[in-house]
């Protein structure tokens, strides 16, 4: 399915995180939580947010950017937020608990494969 590599520049988008497609792989060493969160995510649950790095990006919603909506444009710009946040973010993942994580899906997160080899082949970067 070679055409779904080339859906984000025929949207516009100036570029887009292809590695996010690998997390939710057995073989991906993202926290277990976040493959959890990915795994029981809808089509609909990832929203834009600036909340944890200062720049725009598309996650699931947690408690943390539910708090935040509404403040994102009083937050400080990237990095400095990024550097603020990373102690929070690497806390709350090390406790086993997504509400301070950042979970940065793409809109087909619910859609996502189950092994690096199908993600590849669906991306049409495979064999």
């Amino acid at each position: 399915m070679a055409a779904v590599s080339q859906l984000p520049w025929h949207w516009g988008l100036r570029g887009c995180s292809w590695a996010r497609r690998f997390c939710p792989c057995p073989e991906s060493a993202v926290a277990p939580v976040y493959r959890d969160a990915l795994s029981r995510s809808a089509a609909g649950d990832a929203q834009i947010t600036r909340a944890f790095s200062g720049r725009p990006a598309r996650g699931l919603e947690n408690r943390f950017t539910r708090e935040m909506r509404g403040l994102e444009d009083s937050v400080p710009d990237f990095p400095i937020l990024n550097a603020l946040t990373g102690p929070l973010r690497k806390a709350s993942g090390q406790a086993g608990n997504t509400d301070f994580m950042s979970l940065w899906a793409g809109q087909s997160a619910p859609l996502s494969a189950t092994s690096r080899g199908r993600t590849a082949r669906r991306t049409g970067q495979g064999d």
